[in-house]
């Protein structure tokens, strides 16, 4: 199993040194000073690896804000040279596994309906061959907003599922209470990712707790061509018991989703 994890202020700005950045986007153009009206000073593809050496101010683009970043980089000449690249370009993760590299990051955030509500920000999966072809592509939803502070990534075996190679998990979530825990899971085939059930953990402190469990297959209590997800609520009740404890109520439930080699279905 292979993980990383990393702390994020607005989804992109880190008090986090790192050693390396790899690219997410398709081209991420190095930049002689850190604005788009800057030179274009090279083009890097997915999968290239910078060096970063000192972040500047941010910047919104395609719909969030990430910094501009001054990093080294090796030139078409073999040179290493010094350019700022937008930080938004790069991932948040980069895990190898079965001859593939798993990337992902965000790819675009957009306003809310309203005016106040949250925006909306929309993560991105991608899978390079080793000599740095894009091989797929994923974006989804997020279902959290600007609380969250924190995401994780981790690459592991099929877990019992037919037709799948590798599953891809990535986790966000927040520091304030009431903020969910969310956790997306994609399958990797060889040629697409397929997505599959997630799961959500959400609690404030003495008044609730929603948890989710994910069962593949391999795992104890799993079953062969099932994912079962199995969800439990605990709620604060007004009630207390004879020492003036408050009483809970708590519920189990479970749901199951058949899995036919391409797509989960729930029964």
């Amino acid at each position: 199993m292979f993980t990383q994890a990393q702390e994020i202020k607005g989804l992109y700005n880190s008090s986090e040194t790192r050693d390396s950045l790899v690219i997410l986007a398709d081209t991420a153009y190095v930049r002689s000073k850190p604005s788009t009206s800057g030179e274009k000073m090279a083009a890097l593809e997915a999968g290239r690896k910078v060096w970063p050496v000192q972040e500047e101010e941010s910047q919104r683009i395609s719909g969030f804000d990430a910094p501009w970043v001054r990093v080294k980089f090796v030139n078409s000449g073999g040179v290493i040279s010094e350019g700022y690249i937008w930080k938004g370009l790069t991932a948040f993760g980069s895990y190898l596994r079965n001859d593939v590299r798993f990337l992902y990051g965000l790819d675009h955030g957009l306003a809310g309906a309203d005016k106040g509500d949250f925006r909306h920000y929309f993560a991105k999966v991608r899978v390079l061959d080793l000599q740095g072809k894009p091989l797929a592509t994923k974006i989804w939803q997020l279902n959290s907003s600007e609380a969250t502070s924190f995401t994780e990534g981790k690459v592991f075996g099929a877990m019992g599922l037919d037709s799948i190679i590798a599953i891809a998990r990535f986790y966000f979530t927040g520091e304030a209470c009431a903020i969910p825990d969310d956790y997306y899971y994609f399958g990797w085939n060889g040629t697409e990712l397929l997505s599959l059930p997630g799961k959500t953990d959400i609690s404030d402190a003495g008044v609730f707790y929603h948890g989710e469990q994910l069962l593949f297959p391999s795992e104890k209590g799993g079953s062969p061509g099932k994912i079962i997800k199995l969800l439990e609520d605990e709620e604060v009740l007004d009630e207390v018991d004879k020492k003036g404890e408050p009483l809970t109520k708590k519920t189990k439930l479970k749901e199951v989703y058949s899995w036919d080699g391409r797509k989960a279905v729930k029964l």
